[in-house]
Protein backbone atom coordinates (compact mmCIF):
# COMPACT_ATOMS: atom_id res chain seq x y z
CA UNK A 1 0.00 0.00 0.00
CA UNK A 2 1.27 3.10 -0.65
CA UNK A 3 0.22 6.75 0.99
CA UNK A 4 1.04 10.25 0.50
CA UNK A 5 3.91 10.65 3.13
CA UNK A 6 2.32 14.30 4.16
CA UNK A 7 -0.74 12.35 5.27
CA UNK A 8 1.04 9.29 6.83
CA UNK A 9 4.62 10.18 8.12
CA UNK A 10 6.11 13.08 10.05
CA UNK A 11 9.38 12.27 11.61
CA UNK A 12 10.18 13.14 15.36
CA UNK A 13 13.80 12.50 16.02
CA UNK A 14 16.03 15.69 16.30
CA UNK A 15 16.20 18.25 19.11
CA UNK A 16 13.64 21.53 19.45
CA UNK A 17 15.01 24.21 17.26
CA UNK A 18 17.01 22.33 14.42
CA UNK A 19 14.44 22.94 12.12
CA UNK A 20 14.09 19.27 10.24
CA UNK A 21 12.18 16.49 11.76
CA UNK A 22 11.96 17.95 15.39
CA UNK A 23 8.83 18.77 17.40
CA UNK A 24 8.15 21.93 15.71
CA UNK A 25 8.16 20.66 12.20
CA UNK A 26 6.14 17.54 13.47
CA UNK A 27 3.63 20.53 14.97
CA UNK A 28 3.60 22.45 11.39
CA UNK A 29 2.72 18.75 9.76
CA UNK A 30 -0.28 18.23 12.32
CA UNK A 31 -1.53 21.44 11.52
CA UNK A 32 -1.31 21.18 7.64
CA UNK A 33 -2.80 18.17 7.66
CA UNK A 34 -5.85 19.64 9.58
CA UNK A 35 -5.81 22.55 6.94
CA UNK A 36 -5.99 20.39 4.01
CA UNK A 37 -8.87 18.33 5.52
CA UNK A 38 -11.09 21.31 6.47
CA UNK A 39 -10.65 22.48 2.94
CA UNK A 40 -11.20 19.03 1.28
CA UNK A 41 -14.67 19.98 2.98
CA UNK A 42 -15.23 22.70 1.68
CA UNK A 43 -14.37 25.28 4.65
CA UNK A 44 -11.69 27.84 4.76
CA UNK A 45 -9.03 28.53 6.41
CA UNK A 46 -7.60 32.07 7.28
CA UNK A 47 -4.35 32.84 9.05
CA UNK A 48 -4.41 36.23 11.31
CA UNK A 49 -1.02 35.61 12.70
CA UNK A 50 2.79 34.31 10.93
CA UNK A 51 3.29 32.23 8.13
CA UNK A 52 3.78 29.39 11.24
CA UNK A 53 0.22 29.86 12.70
CA UNK A 54 -1.86 29.05 9.24
CA UNK A 55 -2.78 25.78 10.09
CA UNK A 56 -5.57 24.08 12.11
CA UNK A 57 -5.65 20.89 14.74
CA UNK A 58 -8.53 18.65 14.25
CA UNK A 59 -9.01 16.46 17.68
CA UNK A 60 -8.68 12.87 16.84
CA UNK A 61 -11.82 12.59 18.33
CA UNK A 62 -14.03 14.41 15.91
CA UNK A 63 -12.05 13.11 12.80
CA UNK A 64 -9.67 10.46 12.90
CA UNK A 65 -8.52 11.08 8.82
CA UNK A 66 -10.64 13.69 8.07
CA UNK A 67 -14.04 12.32 7.64
CA UNK A 68 -17.01 14.24 9.22
CA UNK A 69 -15.77 17.35 8.80
CA UNK A 70 -18.80 18.18 6.64
CA UNK A 71 -19.93 20.49 9.15
CA UNK A 72 -17.48 23.13 8.38
CA UNK A 73 -18.40 23.04 5.01
CA UNK A 74 -19.50 26.63 5.16
CA UNK A 75 -17.22 28.02 7.91
CA UNK A 76 -13.96 29.89 7.65
CA UNK A 77 -11.67 29.00 10.65
CA UNK A 78 -9.25 31.99 11.75
CA UNK A 79 -6.19 29.94 12.41
CA UNK A 80 -4.27 28.76 14.44
CA UNK A 81 -7.11 27.26 15.97
CA UNK A 82 -8.43 23.55 17.38
CA UNK A 83 -11.68 21.53 16.14
CA UNK A 84 -12.57 19.56 19.43
CA UNK A 85 -16.37 19.02 18.84
CA UNK A 86 -18.65 19.96 16.35
CA UNK A 87 -20.64 23.32 16.43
Amino acid sequence: MEVRREDEFSPLKNAKGTGEDDPDTSKQDILNQGRRWIENNGGTVESEGAVDETGVEVSPLVSYGGEGLEFLQTRTIKAPAVIEKEE
